[in-house]
């Protein structure tokens, strides 16, 4: 089982953006206001990593602090025992945050996170009197032992749908798009149980992609192959669907790109993607399996796909 401070520190790795996913940019050090990009930052006996250009989705504690300099923004999170993060744009707004989400670029803004502290424990003896000849003092030594990454199960929690949304991130385009768990029954073959994801836009959509993501983590030296189930609901329009699959600092690459049919059956189809490497290096590598659900024809109609069954699994040493 990974450590809390594995996670903690998993999370500083940058992904690409929402829709591109390509590598963030990077500026020069006054872009988060004289802090240079992975300095760190003490203040109320805290510190923070800082991170340009970038922000981390929802999570946030409250609304905005308006009109604070980088710096008061930072020391308003230090100062608030469930603020982890922070972000802080340009326009001088402060969002303090209680959990760290996935990293997205954002020109101009700037990213804080609280750096875990490492803990330690200390015994004080008692002090020694006239009348003391001798003292004993006992020390224990404690081994710790670090699992090793799991090369033979599948990363991706949830991928059925059955448990929720979570740790799925809907990323709807458009305010008339909708990235969302519906209920099928058991009607449809090729979904194995009752809920599936459905990429729906509204008759107002010009077929804008809806897209939904979940942070990994991946065992490198590794090689993945990912599998779903998908099929076209309405029959309007045409829709296909795209899966890429990115780790650590690196842009996701697409290892699936699908027309999705089915409208006039009940069978859901099975895909499956090229394989991914997971370059082999440290012991555990943050990732991320994207999903891009495209409508194509007949704008002004409503259009549905749906994607259940969502698997990684391991299939060899890279």
């Amino acid at each position: 089982m990974l450590s809390k401070f594995t996670f903690a520190t998993a999370i500083f790795l940058s992904f690409s953006s929402a829709f591109a996913l390509g590598p963030l940019s990077r500026r020069d050090s006054s872009s988060c206001h004289g802090y240079a990009d992975g300095s760190t930052y003490m203040t109320e006996g805290k510190k923070f990593l800082i991170s340009t250009d970038v922000v981390k989705s929802t999570n946030n504690l409250g609304g905005p602090i308006w009109d604070l300099s980088f710096t008061e923004c930072v020391a308003a999170c230090a100062a608030d025992p469930a603020c982890v993060n922070l972000a802080y744009t340009g326009g001088q707004v402060c969002y303090l945050k209680k959990s760290m989400g996935v990293p997205f670029a954002e020109e101009g803004t700037c990213d804080a996170v609280l750096v875990p502290e490492s803990t330690s424990s200390s015994t004080d003896l008692p002090a020694c009197s006239p009348t003391t000849a001798t003292s004993t003092l006992t020390v224990s030594s404690v081994t710790t032992t670090t699992a090793a990454c799991p090369t033979t199960t599948d990363p991706i929690v949830n991928g059925s749908f059955e448990s929720g949304m979570a740790p799925w991130m809907p990323l709807p385009g458009g305010t008339d798009g909708y990235v969302e768990r519906a209920y099928l029954g058991s009607s449809y073959k090729g979904s194995d149980k009752a809920w599936v994801i459905r990429g729906r836009i509204d008759n107002t959509n010009p077929n804008l992609d809806q897209t939904f993501v979940q942070s990994l983590i991946l065992c490198p030296g590794t090689m993945y192959r990912l599998s779903f189930t998908a099929r076209r609901n309405l029959y309007s329009g045409q829709s296909s669907v795209k899966a890429f699959l990115g780790a650590g600092p690196n842009a996701a690459v697409q290892v699936a790109a699908v027309p999705v049919t089915g409208w006039t059956s009940d069978m859901m189809v099975t895909f499956t993607g090229s394989d991914f490497a997971v370059p082999a290096g440290a012991q555990y590598s943050t990732g991320i399996v994207r999903f891009t659900i495209s409508f194509a024809q007949d704008v002004g109609n409503q259009k549905d796909t749906w994607i259940d069954n969502v698997k990684l699994t391991p299939v060899a040493g890279a």
